[in-house]
C-alpha cells in the first residue's frame, strides 16, 4: 500500500497539512491493526 500512498501524499501535499496528517493516521493505525493481529 505503501506504493500507493506516497504519490497521493505528494499530490495533497500541495493542498495543505491537512489530508497529509489523515494519511499518517491511517497508516498508524494500519500498523496497529497488523501489531494486534500479530498479538492474537
Amino acid at each position: 500500500m505503501s506504493s500507493t500512498i506516497l504519490p497521493s501524499t505528494s499530490q495533497y501535499s500541495n493542498s495543505g497539512t491537512y489530508v497529509p496528517t489523515i494519511l499518517k493516521r491511517v497508516e498508524y493505525g494500519i500498523d496497529s491493526l497488523s501489531k494486534l493481529s500479530d498479538v492474537l
